[in-house]
């Protein structure tokens, strides 16, 4: 029996609603964007912390360790939400824990709306620790404890990226030393395999959404081919050891011994956008055919493409 137009107006509303309810459980709404970790993430607080002393603005921006804003910065914008930053340069995985997170989580509840970011290895390894196998060791417990705590103070969504190839930098090839760099090369490829196989553990028993950001590949990527990212050089500073900055610092990959260019964080911010899930499609293809069946509306010839993320596939 043919649907009335009423009748043909409540299958409408039914399946759009299913639709929408469906969208709203799948999709991850953020309100803030809350970030622990060192230099790499720092958009001042060390900077705060000195009086404004260090490091020294201008030539770095503004107090950030680089010279212009900080990856974490152009997600939020990306995003669209506020940011909350407790990332201090010079900070290594057990300061992250011990000064940055335990004090957050300390009311013994956060914001589960939250998109939350831990990025922290690299002050670990700097002063070549006398046995870095254990130190690998040692920072991945202390980022498992981070993450762990902060799960059970009620984060669902941890965007943990992982540890860049620190003798690819210019402080490393300055040094000229083969042994040192092939080593950072190893710690970096032993760092970043126990964090992958961290973030799977993680997923199955915190049942939590752990997002992995690999900005070791994507630097790779560029070192390999850096047309392909808009840059000219990826092995030496634009910041010159005297001082002095080099006319095109947008075409470097590295701002000063160790640091990427604000290119370069703009490139890590893109990556982290794309890593994170996006809105799912309200009404899919199939679901405006049962719809345009069910209330026999002529499927229109012309595509029509929704406002915002919503499009028809």
């Amino acid at each position: 029996m043919p649907l009335s137009m009423e009748k043909k107006l409540r299958v409408l509303a039914v399946a759009a609603t299913a639709s929408l309810a469906c969208a709203a459980e799948a999709s991850p709404i953020f309100n803030n964007l809350v970030v622990f970790g060192d230099s790499l993430s720092d958009n001042g607080n060390y900077y705060a912390l000195t009086g404004g002393a260090s490091p020294p603005s201008p030539p770095y921006f503004q107090g950030r360790w680089s010279n212009g804003p900080v990856w974490v910065e152009h997600l939020a914008g990306s995003l669209g939400v506020p940011l909350i930053d407790r990332a201090v340069a010079g900070a290594t995985t057990r300061d992250v824990y011990d000064d940055q997170i335990v004090p957050f989580t300390t009311p013994g509840s956060i914001p589960p709306d939250a998109l939350y970011v831990v990025w922290a290895g690299v002050n670990d390894f700097l002063s070549l620790p006398p046995n870095p196998f254990a130190a690998v060791d040692a920072a991945i417990a202390n980022l498992d404890r981070s993450v762990r705590r902060l799960a059970s103070a009620g984060a669902t969504e941890i965007l943990v990226p992982n540890l860049v190839d620190l003798g690819r930098t210019p402080g490393a090839i300055e040094l000229g030393n083969p042994f040192l760099i092939g080593l950072a090369r190893t710690i970096a490829d032993e760092f970043n395999g126990e964090l992958a196989h961290s973030a799977s553990r993680w997923r199955g028993e915190l049942g939590v959404n752990v997002i992995e950001l690999d900005v070791f590949g994507l630097l790779e990527q560029a070192i390999a081919n850096p047309s392909a990212f808009g840059l000219t050089n990826v092995t030496q500073r634009a910041l010159r050891a005297n001082g002095t900055v080099v006319p095109n610092p947008a075409d470097y990959l590295f701002w000063d011994e160790i640091h990427p260019t604000a290119a370069v964080h703009a490139l890590y911010a893109d990556r982290a956008y794309a890593s994170v899930p996006e809105p799912t499609t309200l009404l899919t293809f199939t679901t405006l055919m049962l719809l345009s069946s069910a209330c026999a509306i002529p499927f229109p010839r012309r595509r029509v493409q929704p406002p915002g993320h919503c499009h028809v596939e």
